[in-house]
């Protein structure tokens, strides 16, 4: 039987190679040592290894010319090539021939394995994709040409669920690289509170010079006077001030960006709790700030609503969708309206643009799965029709009012009082689009 947690590591140092088989089994990994090209493809032909680790500088065969002989192999592995050295002209070549990751050594350990799962869950996809296909392209052609478009329908079923499948473990990539930024923004932003406090020292003891000034002779005084003039100290301390505030001001706002990435990539989209609808729209306009940031400007009404049950990160990803798609439909540049309130035991949540509006004929099945007025290969018309699914799961619905060459107004109800618990969800990834 076929063993999925297989690891060819191919290392000249044996330092290294420890290292790799060390951090591997303490994952539940079997890994297997090679210390030259030769080797590897020796051990390759005798077993054929779901994935390699291959350092791309050896004596003798050099990992790229063993990439070669990997990729022309029977079974090919993914591989990700190991290296001491960033080069991106090597990188770019050794995507080209079919790699699937680049580490640069050194590396820490959660780095490796966060790679590893990455390509063991792409070569897990690429085989369920290559099943699907030929269970279609059977299926195809047992049956007749009337069964054409329910051929198509599904299709575009496995493409967007594979693609939700990659969008997942793109999320947790981004889970971690939130984290690693959060480490230095703190000791950033503590050491900017730290400087800024002594520049409040500093300014006291200025202060207390100034008051001594007069008690020296005047040639003295005058002296002093001309060097503070000259070294332009009275500038230099007001525009550190300014300078520290608005490096205070940009450590909040990548911390703020980094919640809002570690709110999207959490695993509790199953696990509802009590939350405000004003915080899942904040972290929605976090996240989806690069799309809106050169089409429009945000108008926000937030209103004083009541707690609710939900879950949260479904109804972010929801806010979310509508956004971008409010930026697409806005050719050059806009504005967003986003209002709350409550009305009659309702939340109702309101995002308006000024962009091309929707046709009337239209407007009755952009719900609908499947349809979409995007280009073809641009969107599968499946985003709506999800964000209907997760806001019916709320007890709530979505309507639109369009006007084309005016804008959309797309609203949300959802109950203050209902029990999300007894409707358990799938968990969902959202595909931006129309």
């Amino acid at each position: 039987m076929k063993d999925d947690t297989a690891v060819l590591v191919v290392d000249d140092e044996d330092v290294t190679r420890k290292l790799f088989c060390r951090y591997l089994s303490g994952a539940g990994y079997s890994p297997t040592c090679a210390a030259s090209g030769e080797e590897a493809l020796d051990f390759f032909a005798q077993t054929s290894f779901p994935l390699v680790l291959l350092d791309i500088t050896m004596p003798g065969m050099s990992g790229i010319a063993v990439l070669r002989q990997l990729r022309n192999s029977e079974s090919p592995p993914e591989v990700i090539m190991v290296t001491a050295v960033d080069d991106p002209a090597v990188a770019a070549t050794a995507h080209e021939l079919g790699a699937c990751g680049y580490l640069v050594k050194p590396f820490v350990k959660n780095e490796l394995l966060i790679y590893v799962a990455y390509a063991l869950r792409l070569r897990e996809l690429e085989r369920k994709n290559l099943e699907y296909r030929d269970n279609l392209e059977q299926q195809v052609q047992e049956r007749t040409l009337q069964l054409e478009q329910t051929y198509r329908d599904l299709k575009a079923s496995q493409e967007q669920l594979l693609h939700q499948e990659k969008l997942a473990t793109i999320g947790h990539l981004a889970a971690g690289v939130a984290h690693e930024i959060n480490n230095p923004t703190g000791y950033i932003g503590s050491n900017l509170g730290t400087l800024t406090k002594y520049m409040g020292r500093i300014t006291e003891y200025i202060h207390l010079l100034d008051g001594y000034c007069s008690t020296l002779p005047p040639d003295k005084s005058a002296e002093l006077a001309q060097a503070r003039k000259n070294s332009k100290i009275d500038f230099l301390v007001e525009d550190s001030k300014d300078i520290l505030n608005e490096c205070l001001e940009g450590v909040g706002r990548i911390k703020k960006i980094v919640e809002g990435l570690k709110t999207f990539s959490r695993k509790d989209q199953n696990t509802s709790c009590l939350a405000n609808v004003n915080d899942c729209l904040e972290n929605a306009l976090t996240v989806a700030w690069n799309e809106l940031k050169y089409k429009a400007t945000v108008e926000k009404d937030y209103g004083d609503i009541p707690l609710i049950r939900c879950y949260p990160n479904q109804l972010a990803q929801v806010f979310m969708n509508l956004l971008v798609n409010a930026a697409h439909a806005i050719a050059n540049q806009g504005t967003i309206r986003i209002r709350t309130f409550t009305e009659n035991d309702l939340i109702v949540v309101s995002i308006a643009d000024t962009g091309c509006g929707i046709s009337p004929e239209n407007q009755t099945k952009i719900f609908a799965p499947f349809f979409t007025t995007k280009e073809a290969g641009v969107g599968t018309g499946l985003g709506l029709s999800i964000i209907t699914e997760i806001v019916a799961r709320h007890g709530g619905a979505i309507s639109v009012e369009s006007e084309v060459g005016k804008g959309s107004t797309f609203t949300i109800n959802i109950p203050i009082q209902h029990d999300v618990a007894s409707t358990q969800p799938e968990t969902v990834t959202i595909q931006v689009e129309g």
